[in-house]
């Protein structure tokens, strides 16, 4: 079904996942391939650099990150994988380096962390990122108002033509700008969130969960988005629980166990076997 009707009736024997997205979304979004086989070797500068980062479930974890690639962080439950946005963004208190192009971010400090170039999107939507009872509008805008305001005072307008923009990039589907967030669906909801973190310039996003309990044409569309992100020269850290969004989605992958770092998978090396037997042994 799409906007309230029967498109199609399709036999299972005759059923794939490409051809229920298009039912789903309207349109060909294309055969899924794994970002690693068609992203070219990630060769931009550095942008994130995490040295001996330790927090709550977290133990001496040092990575990085370049221009234009997609990491994956995957791993068990308990791995430590969960609480790894929250302390990259300066959420939590935390030891270690987190350093976004020469500048740090400091922990207890998402204001500073936004403005040297990190973005965050919770994987609690409804209840950590989404301002449910806000417009589609003032959401897209939250996280960026000293750039739409004047003397303390919201500029409407602007905020209508960035808030229009971010929509129409992201093909969010609203009724109108007013609507508020929480009436529209999840993958809509994600846009929207989406959008936000994208007008603030970021140069590193963190994504953790991003597609948790949105439809499979959804996710077929927020995968493009991160895509295309990427390929702007954005790093992208994406955080799942799913090991096949990884496959689909990151040009690298560590592994988490015991909030530490137990592997790293590259290319054609990212495969599920080899992300669960570093997820489950020593």
């Amino acid at each position: 079904m799409r906007d309230g009707r029967r498109i199609e009736t399709i036999d299972n024997v005759d059923l794939d996942e490409e051809r229920l997205i298009r039912g789903m979304v309207g349109r060909n979004l294309g055969a899924a391939r794994p970002w690693a086989l068609d992203a070219p070797e990630p060769s931009g500068d550095v942008l994130l650099d995490v040295q001996n980062l330790t927090a709550a479930g977290l133990d001496d974890v040092s990575f990085s990150v370049r221009a234009g690639e997609i990491l994956g962080i995957g791993g068990l439950p308990d791995s430590g994988k969960d609480g790894l946005g929250e302390a990259l963004f300066g959420l939590v208190m935390r030891q270690g380096l987190v350093v976004v192009e020469g500048k740090e971010i400091r922990p207890h400090d998402p204001v500073g962390a936004i403005r040297n170039g990190m973005s965050f999107v919770p994987a609690d939507r409804r209840g950590a990122s989404g301002l449910l009872t806000m417009s589609v509008a003032d959401n897209v805008v939250s996280a960026s108002l000293p750039r739409f305001s004047l003397a303390g005072v919201l500029r409407r307008g602007a905020i209508r033509r960035e808030a229009r923009a971010q929509v129409a990039r992201l093909d969010a589907r609203i009724s109108h700008l007013a609507q508020k967030l929480g009436t529209l669906s999840g993958g809509n909801q994600q846009k929207i969130i989406l959008g936000r973190s994208l007008i603030t310039n970021p140069r590193v996003l963190v994504l953790h969960e991003p597609t948790r309990g949105i439809d499979v044409g959804a996710k077929a569309e927020i995968y493009q988005i991160l895509r295309s992100i990427a390929q702007e020269g954005v790093a992208v850290i994406l955080i799942s629980s799913e090991i096949p969004e990884l496959i689909m989605n990151a040009s690298r992958v560590l592994v988490m166990r015991g909030g530490r770092i137990s592997g790293e998978l590259a290319g054609s090396d990212i495969d599920e076997q080899k992300i669960l037997a570093r997820a489950m042994t020593s």
